[in-house]
């Protein structure tokens, strides 16, 4: 399967905003002992029923092989179903020429210019421990270079895209000639962010330069809690939003849920075997997410 790296480097900045997360449902509070329960989820209403994993999208080795009945349900499903398909090539275009044209500042202007000259020293210090041009990110929008410097950083804290796990299932889907369908369009994605002005820009900018000083401690401690499957921890991680994300939370998790539930609810109404697999933070925000607006449909809601 071919990568788009601009696609990831886009994919990856929601791993700083909600790594991972777990469910909504009230039932499912408490945490089991490390490993007896996972980020999966059945949804099922009379004859028809979906597996939802919640996933973690940078990962290692160390991921794999996954718990067996995550894999039992992936195997079991006629269709994988995931945010956006990036392996349909028109998929990838069309989000390439988004960021191209949603990421850059106007012409002849530059980011020195939009941030604070205290902010610009910071970035500019950080792109010389990593031996890259502060240049580099001259041209783009202060969300796009929080994204790219969060990319950077959590890459360096040992984990990749290529191993996250909605990555590794759509390569495994793709080779046993799965279904594969997107939730959602690039459009829908990339507006999270663009559609925000450079000054809110500017705050998730800073609120990632203070992160990247604690990105390994934060990488380690979210793949801990998705390994043990442990809901409180996750919770806590993510509700730990401080003003730099606030700007983009409805925008990141409440619209989109609604739109990822509608897919679900419809794929669910046509009786399809599918495996759904949606950044983990989704099922867990306590407003509108994609698990309990399923379950306010009257669909039953079951943690495996």
């Amino acid at each position: 399967m071919k990568k788009n790296s601009l696609l990831y480097l886009f994919l990856s900045v929601f791993i700083v905003l909600g790594f991972i997360a777990c469910a909504g449902s009230k039932q499912d509070k408490s945490d089991d002992p490390c490993g007896k329960k996972h980020f999966l989820w059945k949804v099922s209403k009379g004859s028809s029923s979906v597996w939802v994993l919640g996933s973690i999208h940078m990962a290692d080795f160390s991921f794999y092989p996954l718990p067996t009945v995550l894999d039992s349900a992936f195997n079991a499903a006629e269709a994988l179903v995931v945010e956006m398909d990036i392996t349909d090539d028109s998929v990838n275009t069309q989000t390439a020429k988004l960021v191209v044209k949603e990421g850059f500042l106007p012409e002849g202007s530059s980011l020195q210019n939009v941030v604070s000259e205290s902010t610009w020293l910071r970035l500019e210090t950080l792109a010389k421990k990593w031996n890259v041009p502060v240049e580099t990110f001259a041209a783009f929008r202060p969300w796009m270079v929080a994204m790219q410097i969060s990319s950077i950083a959590i890459q360096k804290a040992g984990v990749l895209p290529e191993l996250g796990v909605d990555y590794v299932l759509l390569d495994r889907a793709a080779t046993a000639g799965k279904a594969i369908i997107g939730l959602e369009t690039p459009a829908e994605q990339i507006q999270v962010f663009s559609g925000v002005s450079d000054s809110l820009g500017v705050i998730y900018l800073e609120k990632t330069l203070d992160e990247v000083a604690v990105v390994d401690s934060m990488v380690s401690d979210f793949a801990e809690a998705w390994k043990c499957g442990n809901i409180s921890q996750l919770q806590g991680l993510l509700d730990s939003e401080t003003a730099g994300e606030k700007p983009y939370e409805k925008r990141l998790y409440n619209d989109r849920n609604k739109v990822m539930a509608r897919g679900i609810d419809s794929l669910l109404m046509q009786g399809t075997k599918a495996f759904v697999v949606v950044g983990a933070a989704h099922l867990i925000k306590e407003d509108d997410n994609i698990l309990k607006i399923l379950e306010n449909k009257g669909y039953v809601i079951e943690r495996y």
